[in-house]
């Protein structure tokens, strides 16, 4: 019967027709101006900063003055210092470690400061995780 290389021809014209699949998309770049909203879940202080990313390779994003954020497991992570705000509006610089952790797609996550210093009269060691949210700016 001539219905088998009908039906083949017809497989070959459509797969030329649809063309090959598209790659993979590229992983997510971070690059511009953020704003950055932390809400500190002990004072519920919300702070906002901002923050200017430069990719620097793939999975990989400069920022300024706080080091590289690194796309690890399908998260941004960041490791950096961050200053302490206590409840009476004192600021203690750099007296806490930050580690950011965010979502590529909601731009969503978490910072987990741990005490470097007796600041704000927490014990050192201490340890605080408080929500961040990144708002790219036009």
């Amino acid at each position: 019967m001539a219905t088998a290389p009908v039906l083949a021809a017809a497989a070959v014209f459509a797969g030329i027709a649809l063309g090959p699949a598209a790659p993979a998309s590229a992983a997510p770049v971070m690059n511009g101006h953020y704003v950055v909203t932390v809400s500190n879940t002990i004072t519920g202080q919300t702070t906002t900063d901002d923050w200017y990313f430069t990719p620097c390779g793939d999975g990989c994003a400069s920022v300024q003055p706080w080091g590289r954020a690194q796309l690890a497991n399908g998260q941004w992570t960041l490791d950096t210092t961050n200053n302490a705000l206590c409840r009476n509006d004192i600021t203690v610089y750099r007296a806490e470690d930050a580690h950011y952790v965010w979502d590529p797609s909601t731009l969503a996550g978490t910072v987990q400061l741990t005490g470097k210093s007796t600041a704000c009269g927490r014990p050192l060691g201490y340890r605080l995780t408080s929500s961040v949210k990144f708002t790219q700016v036009p």
